[in-house]
């Protein structure tokens, strides 16, 4: 038995509907126990799905209070985490179901992000070329979808990895691993990034499916407002620099990301941020 949680927040309706969609057409998925994660408050929750309503932590969702309402509330120790936009072949839950065991965490290097919304009937033929034969080689899809893999061995920096909008664990290897760094809030976190390198440094390995991914498109939000790619440049340094902090890594990667934000005087930023980490309690 499975539980499957899958972490929502309310202006990706039309995404949850989907990757629902997909889910069901697994075997076993009616045996699974399934809770919807949701960041604040919805008024939408898929049929036969419990869910959880996860307050914000100074206005910005909590990856730390996410991860453990979906550990917490489930009754199965084979675990599968999704986020709400990514859709995945029928046969995912029977090879999480045969492959998994503690100290593993199961996820997929073939991870193709969509460039713009498409119908759900487009999303199925294309995740079913993808799987039967590579659809980035069919010239109708130029454009449509590029590859952006998630790469198992452990990285200091910006980029999909194991714990990246999918894996699948169990619930002794959560507790085992003391869950996610709390620290981490909104968007741009690094939090899938620090509990990757936290499980590598515990001895956890990292299997690749090698299936294929499907990571819908998306606009990031705050409340009703768009980010910039500047505003979550700017999340994304605030936090890599607290990476930077716990890890003892140079502030040099900080600054190279930094400046790649844009924010005046950079250098000058990362160190005011790395002293007041320094000197916090």
């Amino acid at each position: 038995m499975i539980t499957i949680f899958v972490f929502y927040s309310p202006d990706r309706q039309k995404h949850l509907e989907y990757t629902t969609h997909f889910l069901s057409k697994m075997e076993s998925y009616s045996d699974c126990q399934k809770i919807l994660v949701i960041d604040g408050k919805s008024d939408f929750v898929p049929q036969d799905f419990e869910f959880v309503e996860v307050p914000r932590v100074n206005g910005r969702f909590s990856w730390a209070n996410m991860w453990d309402a979906g550990v917490f509330a489930a009754k199965y120790e084979k675990l599968l985490y999704l986020d709400s936009d990514r859709l995945w072949p029928e046969d995912l839950l029977h090879q999480i179901d045969y492959k998994l065991i503690d100290d593993v965490f199961l996820y997929t290097s073939q991870h193709f992000a969509l460039q713009k919304e498409i119908s759900l009937n487009i999303c199925e033929k294309l995740l079913n070329d993808l799987k039967q034969t590579g659809a980035l080689s069919v010239e109708e899809y130029w454009g449509l979808v590029k590859l952006d893999p998630r790469f198992g061995e452990p990285f200091h920096g910006s980029g999909k990895n194991v714990m990246s909008g999918g894996t699948a664990f169990t619930k002794k290897t959560y507790n085992r691993l003391g869950g996610v760094d709390p620290w981490y809030c909104g968007h741009g976190a690094f939090a899938d990034t620090d509990f990757h390198y936290s499980a590598f440094r515990k001895g956890c390995q990292f299997i690749d499916l090698k299936l294929p991914e499907l990571h819908l498109f998306h606009l990031k939000m705050n409340n009703t407002r768009v980010l910039t790619d500047s505003e979550i440049w700017k999340l994304s340094v605030d936090n890599f620099i607290y990476y930077c902090h716990k890890w003892n890594l140079p502030l040099r990667l900080a600054k190279k990301m930094a400046a790649r934000s844009r924010i005046k005087n950079f250098n000058d930023y990362v160190e005011m941020v790395a002293n007041k980490l320094n000197s916090s309690p």
